[in-house]
């Protein structure tokens, strides 16, 4: 199994590092994708694992970034991963919409998503 961890960068050893931003891959600067990697590691010892660092510095944080996560899931297709683990929030885009459906659809690639990333408080 071949597996893309779109992310903040990982500390973790992965087969393939590569940032699609200003941040080096091998860095994680908030330990996101670190955890993230050591999960998917736990639990598929035997998978091949790529980081696709898709976050950069924005004020007073580091957030995804549209453009790079585009990048990074064409980048994932052409290397025939069997699964991309998406754990960020980002707002809705048409394009991007489009590359996953494009990348489920005709290339069978198994999406993982994050739900209730945002912190929302019910009054």
């Amino acid at each position: 199994v071949r597996i893309a961890i779109l992310d903040s960068g990982s500390q973790v050893k992965v087969d393939k590092a590569i940032s699609f931003t200003s941040l080096a891959a091998n860095s994680d600067p908030i330990s996101h994708g670190t955890k993230i990697t050591q999960v998917i590691k736990q639990q598929n010892p035997q998978a091949e694992i790529f980081m696709l660092q898709i976050c950069e510095r924005k004020e007073f944080s580091y957030q995804p970034d549209i453009n790079a996560v585009i990048k990074a899931i064409e980048w994932a297709k052409a290397q025939r991963v069997d699964v991309i683990n998406l754990s960020l929030n980002l707002d809705y885009s048409p394009e991007l919409a489009s590359i996953i459906d494009d990348a489920h659809n005709k290339d069978g690639i198994i999406f993982v998503v994050a739900a209730g990333n945002n912190n929302f408080q019910e009054d």
